[in-house]
């Protein structure tokens, strides 16, 4: 971010063959000026490899007196979606220069020509150890941009 202060992530999830997503939950504002926000919140989630489930992360900029619960008065910065078994398989493949992280572009169709590209979510999902049908996982973002 220019003023990377005040960024924040929205998970949702839906489950192959739904229409609506559910929110999973919502990451702390970050309070420092950086490109590259690391948010503390882990989320957890049961995990099954039968079932499908999509995941999408949107990425904003609060506003500076605004609830986090009232989106439309934040900046959307962008979003991006994956399958939960890719973040889960991305950490196989540390060999290969990813050290476990999955990496998705955010997508901002409102982007106007010539901005930057609006950076990218990193995810890094882990198994509950107390529970083989649960996971948790770690947000971060990388060159995230307003």
């Amino acid at each position: 971010l220019k003023d990377g202060e005040r960024s924040f992530l929205v998970v949702y999830t839906k489950a192959s063959g739904e229409n609506l997503w559910t929110e999973l939950g919502k990451t702390e504002v970050c309070s420092l000026d950086t490109t590259w926000p690391v948010w503390g919140t882990i989320m957890e989630l049961e995990f099954r490899v039968e079932v499908i489930r999509h995941m999408r992360c949107e990425a904003y900029k609060m506003s500076s007196s605004n609830s986090l619960e009232e989106l439309w008065h934040h900046k959307f910065i962008g979003a991006c979606e994956f399958l939960l078994t890719e973040a889960v398989t991305s950490r196989a493949k540390v060999h290969n220069s990813s050290d476990g992280w999955l990496r998705k572009k955010l997508v901002n169709i409102h982007r106007k020509r010539g901005e930057k590209h609006p950076g990218r979510v990193c995810v890094f999902a882990d198994e509950k150890h107390s529970s083989k049908l649960e996971l948790y996982f770690k947000l971060t973002a990388t060159q995230l941009q307003t």
